[in-house]
C-alpha cells in the first residue's frame, strides 16, 4: 500500500513538473514591455513633455479612465482602437490638457499597483526578440492589453480594451481605509 501511495505522489510530481517545463518553455514574448527592455529610456513624463507627437486614446470613461494608450504619428502601423461605444472601448482624447489630469486620475487610483508605461508590441513569433521597430504604441496602466493583426492591411493591428477599474469612494488619504463607494 505505502509503495503504490509512493508511485502515484511521484508519478503526479513528475507530470507537474513536465507541464510546467513545457508551458513555460511555450511562452512567447509578452504584448507589453517595459520600454528599457527594448534599450528606450522612456517614461510618462517624457511622453506628456511630447504629447503632440502621439495619437491619445483613453480606456472606459474619461472621467475614470483605466488605461492611456499614446500612439506614435510617425508609425508605420496602422492602429485600430477597439471600440464599443457607451464609454467602452478606446476612444480619442480630443482636449491635449486632459491628457495630465487622466495620468493624475490613474496614479491616484491605481497606487497600489504602481500604474507604468509600457510599450505595445505587435505580435511577434515565437523566439524573435523584440526591438523598438515593433512597438505600436504605449500604454500606461497598471492592467495589460495586447493587439492582434486584422484583415485591413498587412501593418493593421486592432488594440483591445482595458475594462474599466473601480474608484473608490470616501478614501482616506492619511490611513489606507476604504470605505466602499464609487467617486464619479
Amino acid at each position: 500500500m505505502r509503495q503504490f501511495c509512493f508511485s502515484r505522489v511521484c508519478s503526479v510530481i513528475t507530470l507537474c513538473v513536465f507541464f510546467a517545463v513545457c508551458g513555460c518553455a511555450s511562452l512567447g514574448t509578452p504584448p507589453l514591455v517595459h520600454p528599457s527592455r527594448l534599450g528606450m529610456e522612456l517614461d510618462i513624463s517624457a511622453i506628456l513633455d511630447h504629447a503632440e507627437n502621439y495619437t491619445v486614446y483613453f480606456s472606459a470613461r474619461s472621467f475614470n479612465p483605466s488605461a492611456l494608450l499614446f500612439v506614435p504619428k510617425d508609425s508605420p502601423y496602422t492602429v485600430i482602437p477597439e471600440k464599443r461605444g457607451l464609454g467602452e472601448g478606446w476612444n480619442p482624447v480630443e482636449d491635449k490638457t486632459a491628457i495630465t489630469t487622466m495620468v493624475g486620475i490613474i496614479e491616484d487610483r491605481d497606487r497600489l499597483e504602481h500604474p507604468v508605461l509600457k510599450a505595445l508590441l505587435r505580435p511577434l513569433e515565437r523566439g524573435v526578440e523584440p526591438t523598438a521597430a515593433d512597438v505600436l504604441g504605449y500604454v500606461y496602466s497598471c492592467k495589460s492589453t495586447y493587439a492582434r493583426p486584422v484583415d485591413d492591411g498587412p501593418n493593421a493591428y486592432k488594440v483591445y480594451q482595458i475594462p474599466e477599474i473601480p474608484r473608490m469612494g470616501d478614501r482616506d488619504d492619511e490611513i489606507l481605509w476604504w470605505r466602499g463607494g464609487f467617486r464619479p
